[in-house]
């Protein structure tokens, strides 16, 4: 989820993430944020993907 935040260009949406991913029930908060942001949605499992891939491969 840091990796990806780091992808995340616009700087107040990153910020949110950056909030939303720090403590207790971090993933549940990201995945609610993306709810509301499909093309950023589309990036996180397109990182997500690449990154099995990559493990799989190794």
């Amino acid at each position: 989820m840091n990796d990806f935040t780091a992808t995340v260009e616009d700087k107040h949406l990153a910020e949110v993430f950056k909030v939303a991913i720090d403590g207790k029930y971090a993933f549940r908060r990201f995945k609610d944020i993306l709810a509301h942001y499909p093309e950023e949605r589309e990036s996180w499992f397109r990182l997500k993907d690449d990154g099995m891939e990559q493990k799989a491969s190794e």
